[in-house]
């Protein structure tokens, strides 16, 4: 309760830099905001909530750090901060049932596998998380738990909001340096050749103006 308190009292302010730095470019920073401020009381009231308002607090904090946007991510966030905000509607039922519970319990599991999936990608370094082919499935199982778990709420809800369900239905973004990064790859003897050879990832970056590590195989291979 006493971290409720803090975070209530420190809310606003955080809305307001939010909405007043430039640097932080991801579009639904802001809005993930407006829920969180809109789940502190719930998550209050209904303790069960609170590991989702705790995720959700960590996965902005991430963004709101990260140098640069991501499509991926942004992508992600915006199904987390639309499955989010209907969670304030449970404080709004007299009774709510086992299965609705359990739905509950599946979106903080789901929430959980999208934060962590997330602070690994933003540890990569560029050449990275563009060679690593993997990271596209992971955001793609994690947008269909995401998915599944909002449908799952709505219904349980009895909400029908079906102007804005295309969130949810629409595949994870591929963005033009991924396309470029899947093209060189299928052009030097696929993402075997690729994991295993410094020379083949050094070009890559050097084609596309990225910066490289010592880390760079292993994240690519991870």
């Amino acid at each position: 309760t006493q971290a409720f308190a803090k975070g209530g009292v420190k809310r606003a302010a955080s809305l307001d830099a939010a909405v007043s730095n430039p640097i932080w470019s991801n579009p639904f920073v802001t809005p993930a905001l407006q829920v969180i401020e809109q789940l502190t009381d719930v998550a209050r009231a209904l303790p069960f909530v609170a590991p989702a308002f705790v995720l959700l607090k960590i996965v902005v904090d991430i963004e709101k750090r990260a140098q640069e946007v991501d499509a991926k991510c942004s992508d992600l966030l915006e199904r987390i901060v639309f499955m989010a905000s209907h969670l304030p509607l449970l404080d709004k039922l007299n009774n709510l049932s086992e299965a609705t519970l359990g739905i509950v319990d599946r979106i903080n599991e789901a929430l959980k596998k999208s934060v962590s999936l997330i602070q690994a990608y933003r540890k990569q370094s560029p050449v990275a998380r563009r060679l690593n082919l993997s990271n596209r499935d992971k955001f793609t199982s994690c947008a269909d738990s995401i998915n599944k778990c909002c449908n799952e709420l709505l219904m349980s809800l009895q909400i029908h909001q079906t102007a804005q369900l295309d969130i949810l239905t629409r595949s994870v973004p591929v963005d033009n340096e991924d396309e470029a990064a899947r093209a060189f790859i299928a052009g030097h003897g696929g993402p075997d050749a690729i994991g295993s050879d410094e020379n083949l990832i050094s070009e890559f970056a050097h084609q596309y103006q990225l910066p490289m590590d010592d880390h760079v195989l292993d994240q690519i291979n991870a």
